[in-house]
């Protein structure tokens, strides 16, 4: 566990650093992370602060994600019937600029493991 939180801060400031050279047009956006633990049940996210760039991973598990987007003609209606992702642990799911997260759904195949996301909103995150 330990082990998973110092790869999370160490990633998160590489990506702080990469990013800030690459998505220097997102202008005035702030930089969030969070995280979220999943298992074999569904997890929802809506984001109270829309996404304007997210990158989401999962440090030990595959995993499953429903995912509403705007600007795709993807969104959260007929969501039960919608097929879902399987992503492989570590890789990456990135979602924008341009494309606005509106829901994600997510859930281990087995087992459990934590959700990291990285990317750029409209306000600070305090």
């Amino acid at each position: 566990m330990k082990h998973g939180i110092k790869l999370f801060i160490i990633v998160c400031l590489w990506q702080l650093i990469c990013h800030s050279l690459v998505f220097g047009q997102l202008g005035n956006m702030y930089v969030w992370t969070d995280s979220a633990y999943i298992d074999t049940d569904v997890t929802n996210f809506t984001p109270s602060v829309r996404w304007e760039y997210v990158e989401v991973w999962c440090d030990s598990a595959e995993w499953y994600a429903k995912i509403g987007a705007s600007s795709t003609g993807v969104d959260t209606t007929d969501w039960s019937s919608r097929d879902p992702l399987k992503i492989d642990p570590g890789t990456r799911l990135v979602i924008g600029p341009g494309i606005k997260l509106r829901k994600l759904s997510a859930w281990a195949v087995n087992g459990d493991g934590f959700l990291f996301f990285f990317g750029y909103k409209k306000s600070a995150q305090y």
